[in-house]
């Protein structure tokens, strides 16, 4: 009797170790898959803090665009008031020669007739 309650208890033990190894398996699974899961998303996460670093940069590069586009928006600006004010002297001068030529003509024609 105490060797099938010895018997037993071992096959019960045997029993208990292929289930206990069993779940570790499985749990050591688990745990591998996880890791894997959590490496997968480490790279993951360094892939998008890679992109936002991208985009950052390419956001400052276009905010410098801006005031560079901004730059040129007030120069354009001025170089047109300049050039306003450049034409409005040249149509001066352009009635300034017009009043010399009908004097220059009206000298002539005096010096023409003094003759």
């Amino acid at each position: 009797m105490e060797s099938q309650r010895k018997s037993m208890i071992d096959r019960e033990m045997r029993e208990l170790t292929i289930r206990f190894q069993n779940e570790r398996s499985g749990l050591e699974n688990e745990i591998r898959k996880c890791r894997e899961l959590l490496d997968n998303r480490g790279r993951e996460i360094d892939d998008y803090k890679q992109k936002c670093q991208k985009y950052e940069i390419t956001i400052m590069e276009l905010k410098n665009y801006e005031n560079v586009i901004s730059d040129h928006e007030n120069k354009l600006a001025l170089l047109n008031q300049e050039l306003i004010r450049l034409n409005e002297i040249l149509r001066e001068k352009e009635e300034q020669n017009a009043g010399f030529r009908q004097r220059e003509q009206k000298l002539n024609q005096q010096l023409g007739q003094q003759r």
